[in-house]
């Protein structure tokens, strides 16, 4: 399972591993499966301390280009 980062205006998400390892490519919304944990999976409530990202290397992610 994967946590979402964020969702692109054009619905491409932004998926991170659950170590906090940010998928460098934006991964299209028909690939994204809803999951149904079974215990509560518990985060921090800063993303850039579980990404180990700056908000502006999010954003780089964010404003690349779109999957096909």
């Amino acid at each position: 399972p994967c946590i979402v980062i964020r969702r692109t205006l054009g619905g491409a998400y932004v998926l991170a591993e659950m170590d906090g390892s940010v998928i460098a490519n934006k991964i299209a919304a028909f690939r994204v499966y809803p999951y149904a944990a079974r215990r509560k999976v518990k985060l921090p409530s800063n993303l850039e301390e579980l990404t180990g990202m700056s908000a502006k290397e999010l954003d780089r992610v964010v404003n690349g280009p779109e999957p096909d």
